[in-house]
């Protein structure tokens, strides 16, 4: 699980950031699923892009077989 946080310049969380995030995953790992916790959200849960709610998103990457590593952005 990655845990994606808005956060201001001083490093607080900004909880009505509602900003759109990509996820991208290169290595030895796969991005399997997204989600923001918003009840309401209509967009894929399966998708590389997620919009934040209350300043939050989250993503799901799975490990491959091969020990790697993997980097999320």
């Amino acid at each position: 699980m990655v845990r994606v946080e808005a956060l201001d310049s001083e490093g607080r969380l900004v909880p009505t950031a509602g900003n759109t995030v990509t996820f991208n995953v290169t290595g030895a790992g796969k991005l399997i699923g997204v989600g923001n916790g918003d009840p309401n959200c209509l967009e894929s849960d399966k998708g590389p892009r997620r919009s934040l709610f209350n300043g939050l998103a989250q993503a799901i990457v799975q490990s491959t077989k091969s020990p790697a590593k993997f980097k999320s952005r």
